[in-house]
């Protein structure tokens, strides 16, 4: 099997439309015929607007000093790695960043299929689904999470589950466990507890210290592990596997004094690689337990992925599970450590006997 890499056009008056990117072969995308693919009923996309670039390493966007800038998962950029889901927007048109697992053995035409959705993650052990989302689920935790293994029944349901999640600015309200006060608010500076250090914390007080980072998120990620040489495996397993190594997730061991743990530090807080995580099982107990989670129950029936390694995804479905979820989710994981929206904002996760414990650790400058 062969992956085929596609931007699918969203919106507009040619949505459902596919556009393949090529590997080493820019594709432009603007207003005017200086673009490889030109929208010139879209008034606020500029002439040459983006760019979308793939190799080996993955796919990249990079916007063009378009008027109206580039927007990936709502938030403005100028250059930025592509996930497979991610909803990039150019003027008034919204495109998705499809990777979709493709026979190499062409089909005859008349035999061509519908387009399929992202490539199952490969799982080699009996991995049926160990949590499934309720109708209580708030709606905004689960379409930040999922997208669909089979191709949705219903343009509603296409709306909700067709692709990895397009993240708002402004999160969600969910209802979430009490957060524990901070009285420091009230206090003099000069009485204000010190504000750990996140490299100090995590080599203090989250040990033994584990990582699932999202190799899709950027190039380097993948990079990053295997440079460590510390203990890492992917999620994802076989061939299959092995063609998608660059977009898949990878649980890491981080020893105390690894130089990892200052490079994650450092390079990856804030930007959506990957979550910490303690755990006193060996990384091949704790990944097969991880993998139960590749897939989830939708109340009807559907399977659907779960992007649950992606530090925005799981600070929003945590808060949301049961006490029996919680117990399923969390198993041998004793704690979580999830990046906030702010850069100094820690969100700590417990397992607590009604549901996920959370409290905010407030972080010194990096």
């Amino acid at each position: 099997m062969a992956t085929k890499l596609l931007l699918e056009i969203r919106s507009g008056p040619t949505a459902g439309t596919q556009i393949p990117l090529t590997p080493g072969q820019p594709l432009r995308i603007g207003r005017n015929a200086k673009a490889e693919h030109a929208f010139p009923n879209d008034p606020r996309m500029s002439g040459v607007h983006c760019a979308f670039e793939c190799d080996a390493r993955g796919c990249r966007v990079h916007d063009l000093n378009s008027s109206n800038g580039t927007f990936l998962n709502g938030a403005r950029i100028k250059e930025s790695s592509l996930a497979n889901g991610d909803e990039i927007r150019a003027g008034n048109t919204v495109f998705v960043f499809r990777i979709l697992a493709q026979d190499s053995r062409a089909p005859h035409p008349s035999q061509a299929k519908p387009p399929s959705p992202p490539p199952a993650p490969p799982i080699d052990e009996p991995a049926s689904p160990q949590i499934t989302f309720t109708d209580t689920t708030p709606a905004a935790a689960r379409s930040s999470a999922l997208w669909p293994a089979a191709p949705p029944a219903s343009p509603a349901a296409s709306s909700l589950y067709g692709g990895l999640p397009s993240f708002p600015a402004r999160a969600p309200q969910l209802d979430l466990p009490p957060v524990a006060s901070d009285s420091s608010a009230s206090k003099t500076p000069a009485q204000a507890p010190r504000q750990p250090r996140l490299q100090d914390l995590l080599r203090k007080d989250f040990q033994p210290l584990y990582a699932l980072l999202d190799a899709s998120r950027e190039p380097s990620v993948l990079k990053v592990i295997l440079e460590s040489k510390e203990e890492h495996q992917s999620l994802y397993e076989g061939a299959q596997g092995a063609q998608l190594a660059h977009f898949a997730p990878y649980l890491i061991r981080i020893p105390p004094q690894s130089a990892l743990l200052d490079t994650l530090v450092h390079q990856a807080w804030s930007k959506s690689w990957g979550v910490f995580l303690t755990s006193d099982k060996p990384l091949k107990d704790l990944r097969t337990h991880f993998r139960h989670f590749l897939t989830v129950k939708l109340p009807d029936g559907q399977q659907v992925y779960f992007r649950y390694y992606d530090p925005r995804v799981l600070r929003l479905f945590l808060p949301t599970c049961l006490p029996e979820e919680t117990t399923q989710f969390f198993g041998p994981v004793k704690q979580f450590l999830i990046e906030a929206d702010a850069p100094n904002l820690a969100l700590h996760f417990l397992p607590g006997p009604k549901g996920p414990q959370r409290k905010e650790l407030h972080l010194a400058p990096a």
